[in-house]
């Protein structure tokens, strides 16, 4: 054997000696020189002897101990660590993590609740750090919600529901009239404005409510009739076939022509009977309310009487003839007479008429048929003689 073999040992018997952690500084830079010696760079290796065995075996035991070559044991370490799980120093929680929206927040100063700026998930829908009410967050960390009961944000109102046909719609805005929707006890009706069946002010549309409804087909509505306006709430026009005397109207036949009874003023057209020439009966004896001799009829000239023809009653006799029983020996007879017929309207023309002569018990033992026309502003009788005397027609103010 050469001197100094033992001095330079094989590469494989070094590995084995690192793992034994024998020859430390050799192993140092892995190929098996001393990288702080200035000599030949290897080291000798130890010699067996008894009780170096032991001891690299409490060395490689005590190396186990620590993964990074430091005996943790005897560290002093820096405190409690926020996220290790255990609840220490000044930490109020640890759950192990170091997350902020769970129960515990982040840096373990203290547990989640409402009012600390952090959502807590699965718990809180918002936590905006405060208990404004009206901030879109509530104070017990619900989200603004229509219908919740709490007016919040830009709510107008909010009544617990969602509901429309209350004061409060399902968007937190106020009713009111032309949102569409009926409020109960309210509104009739709304139709988000006129329509056929609805005026703007949300009231059921009718005529002569004083709302002018064109939707409902009104022309104008001033809650009946007036000057301008027919109780139908059409326009009041000459000729519309409405009578409307508040607009001056005496007739309306629906057209404007002339020559029908009815001209395009809606005045009257008198029959041309009116504008002939007639007699005048203005005897004072005549009148139903005088009584007394002496008796006289109308079969001969007396007094106002000329005979047969057209007549108009006027002055002391009255305004026109009479239209109840006359009592015997009254306007100058004891066989007194009376129209026992309507007088006409102006548009009727000349109409038949009856008269009664009232005589002895009998208010119509007599009778002569007349013609009747209405001139406006008076009557005029077509009067035959009388057939038995002393009839005579009695006149009246009436």
């Amino acid at each position: 054997m050469r001197p100094g073999w033992l001095l330079r040992p094989r590469p494989e018997l070094l590995i084995v000696l690192c793992q034994g952690a024998l020859l430390t500084s050799a192993c140092a830079s892995g190929d098996s020189r001393d990288d702080s010696s200035t000599g030949s760079g290897y080291v000798t290796a130890p010699m067996s002897s008894t009780g170096n065995t032991s001891g690299a075996s409490a060395n490689t035991g005590a190396a186990s101990e620590s993964t990074d070559g430091v005996d943790a044991s005897s560290s002093g370490g820096d405190g409690p660590v926020c996220g290790d799980g255990v609840v220490e120093g000044d930490e109020v929680c640890d759950d192990g993590n170091t997350v902020d929206e769970d129960a515990c927040l982040g840096d373990c100063s203290a547990e989640a609740s409402c009012g600390d700026g952090v959502v807590w998930a699965g718990q809180e829908e918002c936590d905006d750090g405060n208990d404004d009410e009206s901030d879109g967050c509530s104070s017990s960390c619900k989200a603004s919600t229509c219908g919740n009961g709490t007016v919040e944000g830009d709510e107008q109102c909010d009544d617990g529901n969602t509901d429309n046909d209350d004061s409060c719609l399902d968007t937190c805005a106020p009713a009111s009239c032309g949102d569409g929707y009926v409020w109960s006890g309210d509104e009739a009706c709304d139709d988000a404005g006129e329509s056929a069946t609805c005026n703007e002010d949300c009231t059921e549309a009718a005529c002569g409510d004083g709302i002018a409804n064109a939707s409902a087909g009104e022309a104008c509505d001033d809650a009946g009739e007036s000057a301008t306006c027919n109780d139908d709430c059409t326009e009041a026009l000459c000729g519309d076939g409405v009578l409307n005397e508040l607009a001056g109207e005496v007739c309306d036949d629906g057209n404007t022509d002339e020559g029908d009874g009815c001209d395009a003023n809606c005045t009257f057209e008198t029959d041309p009977v009116c504008n002939e020439p007639y007699n005048v009966l203005d005897a004072a004896s005549r009148n139903k309310n005088t009584f007394g001799e002496p008796y006289v009829c109308d079969s001969d000239p007396v007094d106002d009487w000329v005979g047969a023809g057209w007549y108009r009653f006027q002055g002391a006799a009255g305004t026109q003839m009479a239209t109840s029983t006359v009592p015997p020996n009254s306007c100058g007879t004891n066989r007194t007479g009376y129209l026992n017929t309507e007088h006409p309207e102006i548009a009727e023309g000349v109409v038949s008429g009856q008269v009664c002569f009232n005589w002895n018990g009998n208010i119509c033992a007599s009778q002569s048929i007349i013609s009747v026309v209405n001139c406006g502003d008076f009557y005029l009788y077509s009067l035959p003689n009388v057939l038995v005397c002393n009839g005579r027609y009695c006149g009246s103010a009436d």
